[in-house]
C-alpha cells in the first residue's frame, strides 16, 4: 500500500527524496526539549542518515498556524536540530528540487566540516600526549 501524505506539498517533497534515494521516514517521532519539558514531535520528514528534519509548512495564510510554525522553528534552532522549512510558494518554482537539494547538501557539508575540525583537535591532543610521554614531561 502506498504511503499517504497529508498534503500534495508533502507528497511532492517525498517524491523528491525518493528520487534522490535518501533514506527518510514520514512523521518519525523525535524527542524535543522545549519550555522546560520533553515532548515527542512528528516532523513531516526525517532524513535518517543525516539527522535532518524537513517540515512542509503548507498553511502559512493562517495566523495561528504561522505562530505555531515560528515556535517550532525557534525550538529546532535552539535545540540545534538541523531542519529545513519548505513553503507552498517554493513548490511552485521550477528549481524547487535544486533548491531543496542545495539546502540538504549545505547541512551535510557543514556537518562534515565540524567533524574534520573535531578530528584535527583530537589528533593534536593525541600528538601532544605522545610527545609528553616520550619526553617524560
Amino acid at each position: 500500500m502506498p504511503q499517504r501524505f497529508e498534503s500534495a506539498g508533502e507528497k511532492k517533497v517525498a517524491d523528491f527524496l525518493k528520487k534522490k534515494g535518501l533514506d527518510f521516514d514520514y512523521q518519525k517521532p523525535i524527542i524535543v526539549r522545549h519550555d522546560d519539558k520533553v515532548s515527542i514531535w512528528y516532523p513531516d520528514f526525517y532524513l535518517n542518515d543525516f539527522n535532518i528534519v524537513i517540515e512542509y509548512f503548507g498553511m502559512v495564510e493562517k495566523f495561528s498556524y504561522v505562530k505555531s510554525m515560528k515556535y517550532k522553528q525557534a525550538i529546532f534552532h535552539k535545540e540545534k536540530i538541523n531542519f529545513i522549512s519548505i513553503y507552498p510558494e517554493m513548490l511552485q518554482h521550477e528549481d524547487f528540487e535544486d533548491v531543496l537539494w542545495e539546502k540538504i547538501r549545505n547541512i551535510i557539508h557543514h556537518k562534515v566540516e565540524v567533524w574534520k575540525k573535531l578530528d584535527e583537535r583530537a589528533n593534536e591532543k593525541e600528538l601532544m600526549r605522545k610527545r609528553r610521554y616520550h619526553v617524560g614531561i
